[in-house]
This record gives C-alpha cells, structure tokens and sequence, in this order.
C-alpha cells in the first residue's frame, strides 16, 4: 500500500512538472514553444520516414514509392549536432592523441555510470524521489542523443551537464557497491578515470604532447 502510495506520488509530481514545463514554454516563453513544436514536426517526420509500410493497403503505389524513397533522418548522425557526431566518432579520424583519450575516457565514464544506476536501480539502494530523477535525467540524455534533432533545439551538452548534477552521485555510489559486489575497488577505477579525464580536459595531458588546447 506504502509504495503504491509513493508511486502515486512520484508520478503526480513528474505530470506536474511537465505541465509546468508546457505552460512556461507555450503560454508564457512561446518563442521556445515554436521550436519546441519545429523540433516535434521534424522528429516525427524523421520517425515516420524511418518505419517500413506494412499495410500497402491503406495507401495509393505512388505515396508508398515516394514514402520509401525518401533518406531518412532519423538514423542519420547529420539530424544530430556536431558534439553528437563527434561522440559517434565522426571527427574520430581528425583528432589528435589526447583528444582521442578524452574521446575514450568520455565512453568509459558513461558506460560506468550506466553500470552504477542499473546496479543501485536493481538493489534498489537510491531513495525514491532520487531514482526517479536519476532515471528521467539518464532517459534526457539518451532521448537527446536518440531522437532527431533534438540536440539541435535543445542541445546535448546542455543536456548531460544538466543531468550530471543528480547522477554524479549515483556514478559514485554505483560504482563503489558495484565494485564490492564483483571484488574490484570501484571507486578506485572511478578515480583514476576521472583523474585522467580531468587532465584532458584542463589541458595538461595535451601539453605532454607539446599541444596548446
């Protein structure tokens, strides 16, 4: 009954934030609210594009020749920004030593946080309004990356600094229970990959490398 409770809750406050995000954005903020609905438009013309037609039926030869024929956006890197791209290795070939550690430590931080909030999700050891919040900012991260255009009109960098601010603890914590459990010290990978990360990004390993970043 107590979880049910607490569900209910969760949920009621998740409906009233978006409400409140959509008021904000189409009532008050309508300039973001028109792109909001050119990101929606383009998106779901990406998504309908990207589905095969099953019923042939339903529609004239000709609208299903041109239906097929058009590319796709919606699996295309180029409906992505370019820190999307660059993530999926489009600039892979174009960088030099230290970006290409950075570009690998990027990876390994995101594959360890995944690993740390699936492990505290299934053992259930964040709080509930935590876990609710871990999840929604992991899934903004990976609707940014996943749908079409979305990184262009809200941007994916925003996005992840955004979401960081809840799930850095859970990267920590799941990697230190995670570590226990698979007799690894967790949190001491954590830190050295953080360590190695941070210099890439202050410039110091580029300079190894007589690069000025």
């Amino acid at each position: 009954m107590s979880e049910s409770r607490e569900l209910v809750k969760y949920t009621s406050m998740m409906v009233t934030v978006l409400l409140v995000f959509g008021m904000w954005h189409f009532m008050v903020a309508r300039e973001s609210g028109r792109y909001i609905e050119r990101f929606a438009y383009r998106s779901i013309e990406s998504l309908s594009t990207a589905l095969p037609v099953k019923n042939l039926s339903s529609i004239n030869e000709s609208q299903a020749v041109k239906r097929s024929s058009q590319p796709s956006d919606f699996y295309s890197l180029d409906s992505r920004d370019l820190v999307v791209r660059a993530a999926f290795g489009r600039t892979l070939s174009t960088m030099n030593i230290p970006q290409k550690i950075e570009f690998s430590l990027s990876w390994l931080i995101v594959f360890l946080l995944t690993c740390g909030l699936a492990y505290l999700l299934c053992k259930r050891r964040l709080p509930g309004v935590h876990a609710v919040m871990a999840v929604v900012m992991y899934g903004m991260i990976a609707g940014v990356v996943i749908i079409p255009y979305a990184s262009h009109y809200y941007g994916a960098v925003r996005t992840y600094f955004t979401g960081m601010v809840v799930l850095a603890p859970v990267i920590c914590i799941g990697m230190r229970d995670f570590g226990e459990k698979i007799k690894v010290r967790g949190d001491i990978i954590l830190a050295v990959v953080l360590v190695f990360y941070a210099l890439c990004t202050s410039g110091i390993m580029h300079s190894f490398w007589g690069i000025v970043k």
